[in-house]
């Protein structure tokens, strides 16, 4: 079974998490550098590899660098010994007096070989213990070995560092990570002081990030994706567990393999466990301090709570109060030095709608229309679109109807649209958008295939007052091709 994380359903922050995005952008574009570095290294190290032991295989007397021959399995290391020992058994006396200066050469090619591998970009930027050193603990956070490396590790970030860092504040989060990352390499490289091995990757850093979430946002609920070993599209299932379940799990689990791994594991399980200390006691130091409710959250409060303008207000406490002369003149001011202020506009639809007064709510109405598409907030313009206040009026302007039932038609919600367009029918007469209205209201029916419906539409629209002009003849040949449609059906 493969149970993956794919959300974290209170997923709702106070603003852009920029800490968080340049994080996740700086991993992705140190990978893709390092990847391209790599190519180029693994050549090198591939031909340094076929020179070195291709000489020791056409001289098995010769001695195997220590650090070379560290790093092979013990069966081959041994293996080696043994040809070694039987060569020089064999040698006469010409070819033994070659050995010093054959030793040198392949001492040579050895260096040659440290210095390949030496520019993998895994060894110059991962930390590895033996060396020590800040730079390559600092850099090996953002180095990985692999997409699937990569990938894995920002799901988990994806899922924790923008939650965390939208309580925290980004100064705090900034440090917070990175310390986190560095304690969880210093935890690996006190369990194993004398690697040469490479330690690289985001995920002691992020382990960090998640104990800090575990403390901090305890209750939150991450949902899964289980799926069998051969996936299969029919057999899908998502869980959701809280946070306080899931990770003392993953915690526990990272614990039990970091005391039964050797140092050539492949996982630095040691990293993730100090690192996940390190951030629940970090965060629960910030919890007793109690630094996030006396600075972070006033701050972000501050920086993210938008103040209304005072016109926006004063015209607001006047409706509600009644004075709708007062609230009419504070809105007319504020639209005509931001005509683009949304608030403004839905104070002036409530203002309309409070009056009643269909004049204001036809321009008001349609501009709010106008403004939430231009903003894609579709959810709140079919909330207007199909508010039962503004419809259950008569003499709602015909404009307002056209911009509605065009909204709704092309959300693929054709009945309404129409039912929409019945009250063009009550608009006054000089209402130039009546007309358009009558006559969309008969394109609707049609394409519906209401035809019967339709031709009332239609004739309805002729007998409108502003049918004139070119109007007549354009409704007139609608009218004909639902007639050819009427004869093509009997």
């Amino acid at each position: 079974m493969l149970l993956i994380p794919i959300a974290q359903e209170d997923n709702l922050v106070r603003r852009v998490p920029w800490v968080s995005i340049a994080i996740l952008a700086l991993n992705f574009a140190v990978f893709l550098g390092t990847n391209w570095a790599g190519a180029h290294s693994d050549q090198r190290v591939s031909d340094a590899i076929q020179r070195y032991f291709q000489y020791l295989d056409e001289r098995p007397q010769l001695q195997l660098a220590p650090d070379l021959a560290s790093q092979m399995p013990p069966d081959l290391r041994a293996e080696v010994e043994r040809r070694r020992m039987q060569a020089l058994g064999d040698l006469d006396e010409s070819d033994a007096e070659r050995i010093p200066q054959q030793q040198a050469e392949l001492d040579a090619r050895a260096r040659t070989l440290r210095e390949a591998l030496d520019s993998a970009p895994a060894r110059r930027f991962g930390y590895i213990p033996a060396r020590g050193g800040l730079a390559t603990a600092l850099s090996s956070l953002f180095v990985h070995g692999g997409w699937m490396h990569l990938l894995g590790n920002m799901l988990f970030f994806f899922l924790s560092g923008p939650f965390l860092e939208d309580r925290f504040g980004r100064v705090l989060f900034t440090g917070f990570y990175l310390v986190s990352g560095l304690l969880a390499t210093i935890s690996h490289a006190t369990l194993q002081p004398d690697s040469t091995l490479p330690l690289i990757g985001a995920s002691g850093a992020i382990a960090g990030v998640m104990g800090g979430f575990l403390v901090r946002l305890w209750h939150a609920r991450i949902r899964f994706l289980l799926l069998p070993v051969v996936l299969l599209p029919m057999w899908r299932y998502k869980p959701v567990l809280p946070a306080f379940v899931v990770l003392p799990l993953w915690f526990g689990e990272q614990l039990l393999y970091a005391s039964n791994a050797g140092e050539g594991s492949g996982v630095a399980f040691s990293a993730h466990v100090g690192g996940f200390v390190f951030g629940v006691g970090a965060a629960l130091l910030i919890k007793l301090t109690r630094i996030e409710e006396r600075y972070i959250s006033p701050q972000i409060e501050a920086a993210t709570t938008i103040e209304q303008h005072p016109a926006l207000e004063q015209a607001m406490d006047a409706r509600l109060s009644g004075d709708f002369a007062a609230a009419r003149a504070h809105l007319d001011l504020l639209l005509r030095q931001q005509p683009e202020n949304l608030d403004a506009w839905v104070e002036s639809y409530e203002l309309a709608l409070a009056q009643p007064d269909t004049a204001r709510l036809g321009s008001s109405g349609t501009r709010l229309l106008e403004l939430l598409l231009r903003r894609k907030e579709k959810e709140l313009a079919s909330q207007l679109a199909l508010d039962g206040r503004w419809r259950a009026l008569s003499g709602v302007p015909a404009r307002l109807l056209l911009s509605v039932a065009a909204f709704l038609d092309r959300e693929g919600n054709r009945r309404a649209a129409i039912e929409v367009l019945e009250q063009a029918g009550t608009c006054a007469a000089n209402d130039g958008f009546a007309l358009r209205a009558l006559t969309l209201r008969g394109e609707l029916l049609a394409k519906a295939g209401d035809l019967h419906a339709a031709r009332g539409a239609y004739q309805q629209a002729l007998a409108h007052p502003a049918c004139l002009e070119a109007w007549p003849a354009t409704i007139q040949r609608a009218l004909e091709q639902l007639e050819d449609r009427t004869l093509a059906k009997e």
